[in-house]
């Protein structure tokens, strides 16, 4: 869909109107209209920049990527996971504290990558 066709069919919507009618008013399916739509107003998480793989999937899927998040939850100083994080270089104490904090062993959090096979 073009701008101008979004834009339009944001507009039918919020009036009341139907996936139905829009897509025939602007010669696409129902289906194409509503996840083009949706599309426009729903972004996925931006991945945070956090070094250490399992504790990067940890932080997008409990805390909706939010370092701040991260710290509220577990205690640990936010400005020191800003600072470590992105490295990797996590003060031996900090790990534990978030192992602790989070519920996940040291392997999950730290642990090397596991390759999955093609």
């Amino acid at each position: 869909m073009t701008r101008r066709e979004r834009i339009d069919a944001f507009r039918l919507r919020l009036d009341g109107s139907t996936w139905e009618a829009i897509g025939a008013i602007l010669g696409y399916s129902p289906r194409t209209v509503r996840d083009d739509l949706y599309h426009c107003i729903v972004r996925k998480p931006r991945q945070p920049n956090i070094k250490p793989a399992g504790l990067r999937r940890y932080v997008v899927e409990v805390c909706g990527g939010s370092v701040r998040k991260l710290a509220r939850e577990t205690g640990v100083d936010e400005n020191l996971l800003y600072r470590t994080l992105p490295t990797g270089q996590i003060p031996p104490e900090t790990a534990a504290e978030l192992v602790r904090a989070t519920g996940r062993t040291y392997q999950e959090l730290f642990g090397p990558e596991e390759r999955r096979e093609p």
